[in-house]
């Protein structure tokens, strides 16, 4: 038998053809051998144990039809149903309770009532006992604090302070008494501030007016001022700058003598201001 692989007139395409056909085909068989279908096996979990060969796809038994439950009429408290085939019965209790000849027992329709009453009874004393010991708890705190809201503390001087003397009776005073000094620093903190910088130059404003921030320097060791660094009210600013704030001593100092230094080109925009408006 001969087979008929390729056809062409050129000799070197059909001899390219030839080495392909050599290695892809068997020319050297006598019969064509015929095409069979691919068999299937099943994995080996689907085997069972007990068999010694593996079962083809078409070997295998049909698996089993799932009937459903036939419910029929029910006749004195039995219910029956067809299953496989068979008739079963099924004996049911409709009753709430069962009732003894010789102890007979009386079913008392209110009872579920009586449970939700109850309940619910229970339900309010517990919320109840909760509201009270809520309401103890917030008496104690309010005790706690003396003030809900700082408030500025009795001084012997009106803030701000417009003269030298005042300002070194209210440093002596935040000296000799310490819940003054931790009162007015406690109502310093409620003047605010959008950032550090704000909120130091408001405290100072608040306290000091410009004729009297002039005479004083941070060190107090230039053109003949006084150390503001030495006043007890250096201090309670730092602390009530700091109180809420992620800075250090360092920052609040430099914005206090940045505030000290500028303070006589303030005391002159104000004249000026003051100059324009009467004329």
């Amino acid at each position: 038998m001969i087979w008929l692989m390729a056809n062409n007139d050129n000799y070197d395409k059909v001899h390219k053809k030839l080495i392909e056909c050599e290695i892809t085909s068997d020319i050297q068989s006598d019969s064509e051998q015929p095409l069979t279908r691919r068999k299937y096996f099943l994995p080996q979990r689907y085997i069972d144990s007990e068999d010694e060969e593996p079962q083809t796809s078409s070997q295998l038994s049909r698996p089993p039809k799932v009937r459903r439950l036939n419910l029929l009429s029910a006749d004195d408290g039995q219910e029956k149903f067809q299953q496989n085939g068979t008739l079963m019965a099924v004996t049911r209790n409709r009753n709430l309770t069962q009732i003894n000849e010789s102890s007979p027992q009386t079913f008392n329709c209110d009872t579920p009532k009586i449970s939700i009453q109850e309940s619910c009874l229970t339900a309010v004393t517990h919320v109840k006992e909760q509201n009270k010991q809520i309401l103890n708890y917030l008496t104690q705190q309010k005790e706690k604090q003396s003030s809900p809201f700082p408030v500025l503390p009795e001084l012997p001087t009106q803030l701000p302070i417009n003269t030298e003397q005042d300002l070194i009776g209210l440093n002596q005073l935040l000296t000799e008494s310490p819940d003054t000094n931790s009162a007015l620093c406690t109502y310093l903190r409620t003047l605010g501030g959008k950032d550090i910088t704000n909120k130091t130059n408001r405290i100072l404003k608040y306290i000091l007016t410009d004729e009297v921030a002039q005479n004083y320097n941070y060190f107090g060791k230039r053109s003949k001022k006084k150390a503001f660094c030495e006043l007890q009210l250096n201090d309670m600013i730092i602390r009530a700058v700091k109180a809420g704030t992620n800075c250090n001593n360092n920052e609040v100092e430099g914005l206090i003598k940045l505030w000290l230094k500028h303070a006589p080109e303030r005391l002159k925009a104000i004249e000026k201001r003051q100059h324009k408006t009467n004329n």
